[in-house]
């Protein structure tokens, strides 16, 4: 007689060996498409990366070419050398002072330290005076110059233009404190002090 407990095991094992294989094969089918649209994604991104450095090199190439078949850089080279040159040169004929050095006679040498300060004090005023209205004048035709600027480079220009005057103005005022005497190192330094011995009207420029 059959046996009626393994007649009922032997169907019921070989549907459950059978579900693990089914399910076991889906789940290598699910890796495999996962790892394909992987692989997919990764040869998208990567031809989309080379097309665009090709697309990045040859723009960069037409542009250089058009650059210099139309000479924009020369223009532009040539703008800012012309308008520094022009304002430089108005700048320094503004402030660009005849430098007069006061006399130092042998009696002041003899005198007391009170004295020949004032002495020279005096002697500065007189023949040592430097006048600051075109450093003045100058800083306001860079604030016009900025207002009527047509682009960066007219800007640039002008601020260059104007820090070599006002470096040279600082020359003057110190090479006449020099001579004085007084010890000048920086330049707000040596322009509060030609204000005081009235070299300058402004010591903040």
């Amino acid at each position: 007689m059959p046996n009626i407990e393994n007649l009922h095991q032997k169907p019921f094992t070989k549907s459950r060996d059978h579900l693990l294989n089914v399910h076991r094969k889906e789940i290598l089918y699910r890796e495999d498409i996962k790892t394909s649209f992987g692989y997919a994604i990764a040869g998208i991104t990567i031809t989309l990366a080379v097309a665009g450095g090709i697309y990045v090199i040859v723009l960069g190439i037409s542009l250089a070419y058009f650059v210099d078949q139309t000479g924009i850089v020369q223009k532009l080279s040539r703008k800012l050398f012309t308008n520094k040159e022009q304002l430089v040169t108005t700048l320094f004929a503004e402030i660009k002072k005849e430098e007069k050095k006061p006399e130092v006679n042998e009696e002041s040498k003899e005198l007391d330290p009170i004295t020949k300060f004032q002495q020279r004090q005096e002697q500065t005023r007189e023949y040592g005076e430097i006048n600051i209205e075109p450093l003045l004048n100058m800083k306001k035709l860079l604030e016009k110059v900025l207002a009527e600027a047509e682009d960066e480079i007219d800007e640039m220009g002008a601020v260059q233009a104007f820090e070599v005057s006002y470096e040279l103005a600082w020359h003057i005022c110190q090479k006449v404190l020099s001579y004085q005497g007084y010890p000048t190192r920086f330049p707000r330094e040596t322009f509060r002090l030609s204000a005081e011995l009235g070299l300058i009207k402004d010591p903040e420029v």
